[in-house]
């Protein structure tokens, strides 16, 4: 196991048993425990716990401990839970989609309240950004449930100058049991957005994807000190060198 004190990243990630999981929440420079379960869950007496409504396979029940050289704070603010060090913020929320009129209604709420805590924080810079909803794929009237997601998510962001630039990469993965849960992690400073020049960037996806195109980068990584040496990656997997699929030379 990784010293946390050895460290020179803001943080690292140890996937372990869930015998684990006291332990883990025991240690003071735990900023998170990420546990897949039957349901979401969000327990306001532990900041630091974010269970995601994934339910594992088989005998792969796992959770994943990102521990910090630097005791951790934690606490709440709106509808959002947090834990904190000097250089890095995990914020975790979940909320009841049945609250509003839509999934795209209610995105756009959690969005803006998103938002809002990051600047009440100061960790205005999204770093990696995770979201979960049920029936992902599943048609509404008209539009499906991910593109409804998209359209939620971008009524916030385009009241967001040149917001293309600092799109953090993310992942929205479908889920079979309710709520709208988001998990993210930001820091007092900017990443770097890196986008790969033989694919099409999330953000131009053309029309026939959906209203509006999926708000993310392909790859963000913090910046580490004054020399601008890169430090960890957060990444979001995703290979579209054309909006066909296309791998350069490949049409079989």
């Amino acid at each position: 196991m990784t010293d946390p004190s050895q460290m020179s990243t803001p943080f690292c990630v140890t996937v372990a048993s869930p015998e684990e999981l006291g332990a883990a929440l025991a240690d003071p420079r735990t900023l998170a425990v990420i546990r897949f379960a039957d349901a979401p869950a969000l327990d306001p007496a532990e900041p630091r716990l974010v269970q995601v409504g994934l339910a594992p396979m088989g005998d792969t029940d796992r959770i994943e401990i990102w521990r910090s050289p630097q005791p951790v704070e934690t606490g709440s603010d709106g509808p959002f839970s947090y834990a904190r060090t000097p250089d890095a913020l995990l914020v975790h929320a979940l909320i009841d989609e049945a609250d509003f009129n839509s999934l795209e209604d209610a995105v756009e709420h959690l969005y803006r309240e998103f938002f809002a805590v990051l600047e009440r924080q100061a960790y205005s810079h999204q770093l990696r950004v995770w979201n979960y909803f049920h029936d992902i794929n599943r048609e509404i009237p008209e539009l499906e449930r991910y593109r409804s997601f998209c359209l939620g998510r971008h009524r916030v962001l385009e009241a967001i100058p040149d917001f293309e630039r600092t799109l953090p990469a993310a992942t929205a993965i479908g889920t079979h049991a309710p709520g709208l849960q988001l998990y993210a992690l930001a820091a007092r400073e900017p990443g770097l957005q890196i986008e790969n020049p033989r694919q099409v960037s999330a953000f131009r996806y053309p029309e026939k994807y959906g209203p509006r195109s999926p708000s993310f980068s392909r790859l963000s990584r913090r910046i580490e000190g004054r020399t601008g040496s890169l430090g960890r990656m957060f990444d979001r997997i995703c290979r579209l060198l054309d909006d066909r699929g296309y791998l350069d030379g490949d049409r079989t």
